[in-house]
């Protein structure tokens, strides 16, 4: 996994297994930031969560292709919340055949280290 820093975006290039074909997906990400002025009690209340751009893909349907994609942030990610997609298509080979991708935003409990 590789990652490159935009400003307060960063972005992560990481690899998902499609049967024996492992391909890159790409994963940007911003934190959610939380208002600093509120009470100390009211900071206890609140959750930060960040969120994540992934990109899954499948032979066999969209559905699929999130699923992918969820699952294989969730090996590297605790505590995922939502998922979204928010972009589908599909890439036609050469031959015909048909790759399916579906791109997820994904969120999660932000644990600063």
């Amino acid at each position: 996994m590789t990652a490159h820093a935009h400003g307060t975006d960063v972005c992560t290039w990481a690899y998902t297994a499609t049967g024996s074909n492992v391909q890159p997906f790409h994963m940007s990400a911003s934190a959610i930031s939380m208002d600093i002025s509120a009470s100390s009690n009211e900071r206890s209340k609140m959750s930060v969560y960040r969120v994540i751009d992934v990109i899954g893909t499948s032979a066999s349907s969209w559905e699929e292709a999130a699923r992918e994609a969820i699952s294989t942030a969730a090996g590297s990610l605790h505590d995922l919340r939502v998922a979204e997609v928010t972009k589908q298509d599909v890439v036609v080979g050469d031959d015909g055949t048909l790759i399916f991708r579906a791109r997820i935003q994904l969120s999660f409990k932000y644990a600063p280290e």
